[in-house]
């Protein structure tokens, strides 16, 4: 699973967010509805992978610090 690929379909079906949760498959919101995207469900690895593959080296620790983080990334 690839956070560009995944990144893609979100512009491909106009999506505004993309939700990535351990235990759920990617899910994005289209016109104010959730829809699951057709992935496999994520395990922590899989959605740790995912999101430092992006993060600059201050989010990763603002991540582990808050459990959270909300962000913008532009696909090259």
């Amino acid at each position: 699973m690839d956070l560009v690929d995944i990144l893609l379909e979100v512009l491909e079906r106009d999506a505004s967010d993309l939700h990535l949760t351990v235990g759920s498959p990617p899910i994005i919101r289209v016109n104010g509805q959730l829809e699951r995207l057709d992935y496999p469900r994520l395990g922590s690895n899989d959605t740790r992978e995912l999101i430092y593959s992006i993060l600059s080296q201050d989010q990763r620790q603002r991540i582990e610090n808050e459990w959270e983080i909300d962000f913008s990334y532009s696909v090259p």
